[in-house]
């Protein structure tokens, strides 16, 4: 046998592999459990698993006809992703959940496992029995991501828990945009009226005009985008409100309380879900509650109430 007849048939041989690799990938079977036609709006935030984040597991995403790994999941350990559909996929290995999911630009989508992305979950403020577990909640938690960003804001300031559990259960004055408070003096709130940005109105954040919007309003309406250039922004609107960069650093002696739901569930409903059920709810909240509160002296409220009466 010539030297060129072996090449020869080694390449027809590799031809048919591919071709039979192919035909069997093409006969993945998709069902479509519910779809929401948009991964930028009524979606579910989501994580990458902590096996893949932890290199303990290799996962890959497909593209949406199931025929081609388009990239490796472990290459996105951190990424934040959003989901919109879930979808059975039947191959000659056998049947399994697959959501639709993409990433905050929209640049990298897909078909990935059900197991390989995990659903964002907060912590609920009021689980919490001290101000060390909190503040370590804060610091660790991928759900908290925007917070520790926000907390760069107020370098000198201490998290409260009774002043975070405050902010996190009372609703704002809609006179005043401030949360109302019991042992603590309202002095900075993110809700607050007068923190509404009145200047240039071509101001924005990728299309997002500061034009109106509070910093509570702001982060809301932004919550796809990243977080470091949200809070930039938030500091430009606190910037124009006359609370500087000096000034916020020089709020040490007043505490800090927040409660920072990013798109995310509140994990006491979730404890045990495994997956997305057919019907696909979003079910995530948009809640930006930052007030910085100073401690009230019951002794001088008491004695003023004496003299006042």
């Amino acid at each position: 046998m010539t030297k060129r007849l072996k090449i020869g048939i080694l390449v027809v041989t590799f031809l048919l592999i591919l071709g039979i690799s192919n035909t069997s990938q093409a006969k993945s079977k998709i069902k479509v459990y519910w779809d929401n036609h948009d991964d930028r709006l009524d979606t579910t935030h989501m994580y990458t698993a902590p096996t893949i984040q932890k290199d303990q597991q290799t996962g890959y995403m497909w593209n949406f006809k199931h025929t081609k790994r388009i990239h490796k999941l472990n290459n996105y350990k951190y990424t934040e992703w959003n989901l919109y559909s879930a979808v059975s996929v039947t191959t000659k290995h056998g049947k399994g959940i697959y959501y639709k999911i993409s990433n905050a630009d929209q640049s990298v989508r897909g078909l990935v496992y059900h197991k390989y992305v995990t659903r964002a979950l907060a912590k609920n403020v009021n689980s919490f029995t001290s101000d060390a577990e909190y503040i370590n909640y804060l610091k660790t938690a991928p759900s908290q991501k925007l917070a520790r960003q926000i907390l760069k804001l107020f370098p000198n300031s201490q998290v409260s828990l009774d002043l975070s559990k405050q902010v996190a259960n009372n609703n704002p004055i809609a006179k005043t945009g401030l949360i109302p408070l019991n042992g603590f003096t309202n002095k900075l709130d993110f809700n607050a009226n007068y923190l509404t940005y009145k200047g240039s109105k071509y101001t924005n954040y990728k299309n997002h005009y500061f034009l109106g919007s509070d910093p509570s309003s702001f982060l809301n309406s932004t919550y796809l985008l990243p977080a470091t250039g949200r809070v930039n922004a938030v500091a430009k609107m606190l910037d124009a409100a006359g609370y500087t960069a000096e000034k916020r650093a020089n709020m040490g002696n007043y505490q800090l309380g927040i409660c920072i739901y990013d798109e995310v569930g509140d994990q006491d409903n979730h404890k045990s879900d495994t997956l997305i059920h057919p019907g696909g709810s979003p079910s995530f909240y948009l809640i930006y509650n930052v007030v910085l509160g100073e401690k009230e002296n019951p002794r001088f409220k008491i004695e003023v109430q004496h003299l006042l009466y």
